[in-house]
Order: C-alpha cells, then structure tokens, then sequence
C-alpha cells in the first residue's frame, strides 16, 4: 500500500514555506547599489537578469534553437555582499524554468549561497528549495544566526530559469555593503559551449563547472553556451563577446 509522507515533517529543513511576519529590509539589485551583480555582463546597462544584451533582442529571436528563452536563463550570475546579518531571505520572481526531469530543480531554479569572510574564504552554504509549481517562491537561508562579524555573502543565479526580480532580505538594523571588486584577478572568462557549460546537470548554481572554475581562479565568469550546439550565435555576436573584453576564453562544443 503507498503512502504519501510529507518530508518536512520528517526533517524540518525540507519546509518549503520559509514565509513569516519579521520585519526584513528588501533590497532590490536593479534600484540598490548595497549589492553587486556579477556575471551578466549588461545589467548594469539593461537592468534585466540576461546573457546578451537587450539590443540584440531581435536578431537572437530570429535564430533557431529558443535561443531567445535560453539567452534569458541567469546561468553565470551572482549577486555579492557584506553584511553582518542574522537573517537572510531571498523572494524570487521567475519568468521561465524548463521543469527538466533529469536535473534537480535547485539547480533549474534555485538560488545557493557561499558565505566567508572573503573570496578566497568562501564556502558553501545552503541551497534554496521551493515549490517546483510555482514561478515565485521566498526561500530562509538562515535565520536567528549567530552571527556579529561582518561576512562576504555570494548568491548564485539558477541555471535554467529566467530571473525577472530576486530581492534580498536582511535585519533592519544589519550592516550591509556592497563588494565591488569581487574577484581578485582583473579581467574575465568566457565560456562558450553546448548545456555542459550553460550547468546541466549540476544540482545547484555554485556546482556549475564554470562557477567552480572562477572561484577556483579568480576570474568573472560570462556565458555563451546553448542546449544545442548553434554556432551561429556566436558568429552573430562576435562583437558582443569582444566587448566584455575576455582574459580568456575557453570552448566546449560537441
């Protein structure tokens, strides 16, 4: 005979609703500059969560392969901080997630968090878990800390889902300032390759090989990759690529 369990009741950490009624401060990345957002190379420009940017819009809807609905998955990003906090919560608006049954949804459409007192110090943290149904959730990464130092925090993008508004949540009363020079190495990687490179299969953001290379080396990623192999978005945008001006670039086509 089956029997549905409900998981949270077996362990409390699997609770989907992280909501409740404490006082926060929200902080939204597109209107506050108390955080930093890496890895997507024209938001600070078109102030959307996206790959290319918002002038090739056309021309990338022309193309084959849904490249418009993959060009829009936040695959690379990630937002960085200080902050003293002992709450932090994150409420996540999505536009698009894929629902791929064979790769974990944490990864699609979640957020993960490395936390330490720097770069070089940063370790993983916890990943956000949320109701796969839904295309906005609230996620607790923790909260009633004991914390009283000031500490780096690193939130990770999804891989495979359009962000269209992620907002932050911390004490009132928390110190929080923004890390403008995140990655100690000048200049950036740029990937280009098939879904290897865009994280599939990875079960959260943070273990993206890409991720794990520029943590690893220092260096901001960027994204070009596609889950089919279409050269010709790169002989399109060639100058795109040019203009984030790449240390290195590395390719992985099948």
């Amino acid at each position: 005979m089956q029997k549905k369990v409900e998981i949270s009741k077996v362990d409390e950490n699997f609770k989907i609703n992280n909501q409740d009624n404490k006082n926060l401060k929200w902080i939204n990345p597109k209107n506050s500059n108390l955080v930093k957002v890496y890895g997507l190379n024209w938001f600070y420009k078109d102030f959307r969560y996206h790959r290319f940017p918002k002038e090739t819009d056309e021309t990338i809807k022309n193309l084959s392969g849904s490249l418009d609905v993959l060009t829009a998955n936040t695959s690379g990003g990630s937002i960085a901080f200080y902050s003293n906090t002992k709450t932090l919560k994150i409420k996540v608006k999505l536009s698009y997630m894929f629902h791929m049954g064979h790769m974990p949804y944490t990864g699609q459409a979640g957020f993960d968090l490395y936390l330490g007192k720097s770069f070089n110090e940063l370790k993983f943290y916890r990943s956000s878990n949320f109701d796969f149904n839904n295309y906005e959730y609230e996620f607790t990464f923790f909260e009633n800390a004991e914390i009283n130092d000031i500490n780096l925090h690193m939130l990770n993008f999804p891989l495979y889902a359009s962000v269209d508004e992620v907002l932050i949540g911390i004490d009132e009363d928390a110190t929080i300032y923004s890390e403008e020079n995140l990655f100690p190495n000048s200049g950036k990687i740029v990937f280009y390759g098939t879904s290897i490179t865009q994280g599939g299969c990875a079960s959260r953001p943070g273990s993206s090989y890409t991720q794990v290379v520029a943590r690893h080396l220092g260096y901001i990623p960027g994204k070009f990759s596609w889950m089919v192999d279409n050269i010709q978005i790169y002989d399109r945008h060639i100058n795109e690529v040019k203009e984030i001006k790449p240390k290195y670039l590395t390719q992985y086509v099948n």
